[in-house]
């Protein structure tokens, strides 16, 4: 176990691939195969959820593979380090997609991501390749902020 599993588990969050081990974790900014073309994870970490969603993600997997038995969920990211929500923010401030990126300086301290209430992630097929890219967003603390009042999805 590194830091940033430790980090994760000390705030609450479990561990995805504990809950369903056929969940696959491919986190995007581990690689440089993400948007901003850099490897922003020093270390491999799992795959760190709020609770709620965790059990909610690990649930939808076995139904999938209930009806499709061939599937499996890839996750690209999960819970995000506030270091490298910064080192993110560093990256695209001042650029078009300095939009798509939480502040982590803001009163917020960064976005879902950095609260384990975020996961992207695809469906895998039998052939190996990924249909769509899913983000799923569970908005649990009212607290945050008066917007954030109710799970809501995206696809993209």
């Amino acid at each position: 176990m590194n830091e940033y599993d430790k980090e994760f588990e000390k705030a609450g969050l479990i561990n995805l691939q504990q809950l369903d081990s056929s969940i696959i974790a491919d986190l995007k900014y581990a690689t440089t195969d993400n948007f901003v073309g850099k490897k922003l994870y020093p270390q491999k970490f799992g795959i760190y959820l709020e609770p709620t969603l965790a059990y909610a993600v690990a649930n939808a997997s076995r139904l999938l593979r209930q009806m499709l038995p061939h599937t499996r969920i890839v996750v690209f990211d999960a819970a995000r380090p506030l270091s490298v929500q910064q080192k993110m923010f560093e990256i695209v401030k001042g650029t078009e997609q300095e939009k798509y990126v939480a502040n982590p300086y803001g009163s917020l301290h960064g976005g879902y991501h950095n609260y384990g209430m975020a996961v992207d992630m695809s469906i895998e097929g039998e052939d190996g390749t990924c249909s769509t890219w899913v983000r799923v967003l569970i908005i649990l603390h009212r607290k945050l902020t008066p917007a954030m009042s109710s799970p809501w999805y995206e696809t993209e």
